[in-house]
Order: structure tokens, then sequence, then C-alpha cells
């Protein structure tokens, strides 16, 4: 079976829907998954240091790695309206301007579906680490016809 792909723009200014075709004709899907469990469940202790379970498996399988605390740290120090972070990184430097303030659960939502809409995650999938921690914020955050521009 052969596949014909034209463009006038080129390959690199349509190389999400190239990734696109291929992983369809190629029947290749990303692997997606999600470590969660009591405190402590992933990792286990071994002579030399501590393994994370979810860690090693994303370096096993190429994947990227999203830990929630790492994620909020990446967009809270991007500029306001930067590219990737828009307002998001302006919402979380106003969350966190008081000492000890916690991150608003919708604001943690938008910064996961917005981590998990970049390309690596699309196409490559993705390890999340401890997140969602309920069915109800599940639900909200793979729902990515719902993420914000």
């Amino acid at each position: 079976e052969s596949e014909k792909w034209v463009s006038g723009q080129g390959f690199v200014a349509n190389i999400d829907k190239v990734v696109e075709d291929y992983r369809r004709w190629r029947s290749i899907q990303p692997v997606r998954v999600a470590f969660y469990g009591p405190p402590a469940s992933g990792w286990y202790p071994t002579p030399d240091a501590r393994v994370y379970l979810a860690k090693d498996f994303a370096e096993e399988y190429q994947v990227p790695y999203i830990n929630i605390k790492q994620l909020i740290e990446e967009y809270k120090q991007l500029p306001p309206f930067a590219e990737g972070g828009s307002d998001v990184a302006a919402k979380l430097q106003e969350a966190m301007a008081e000492e000890g303030a916690t991150v608003p659960e919708e604001l943690i939502v938008e910064v996961v579906q917005r981590k998990l809409q970049t390309p690596p995650c699309r196409n490559q999938g993705f390890v999340l680490d401890g997140y969602p921690g309920t069915r109800e914020l599940a639900e909200q955050v793979f729902d990515v016809d719902k993420v914000r521009s």
C-alpha cells in the first residue's frame, strides 16, 4: 500500500498532519499512562537509591514524564503571555503570591491539559505521575476538547 501526500506549504509547516497521517497509516498509538496510588507507592527502595516506577517507565518507553509539582513550577517560571504559557503563568503567579498558598484545582487541570496538548505528549504519549486523584478530575483533565487556547 502506498501513501501519497502533497502540500504546497512544505513538510515542516505541516509536521502535525504528517505525524498524524503516519500514526494512522502505521496504526501506531501513543503510550498514555497515569501512575496513581497511596503515598510512596510510586517508588521502591534499592540498596543504592530509590527507584521511581513512573519515571523509569517513561525513560524505558521514551515518553515525556509529567510530575505535577515540576509542571506547576515550569509554568510559574514562564513570563506572562509567553509562548505556551499565555495567561496561565500570570494566573499561577497571582494564585501563589501569598506565602503557603495552594494552586486552585481548576488551574492545575488547565496546566495539565495544556501540557498534554504539546506535540511530544500528543505524538509519543506520556506518563502522568500521581495525578489526577479522583475520577471527576480525570474526566476534566482528559476532556481535551475543552482545552483553552
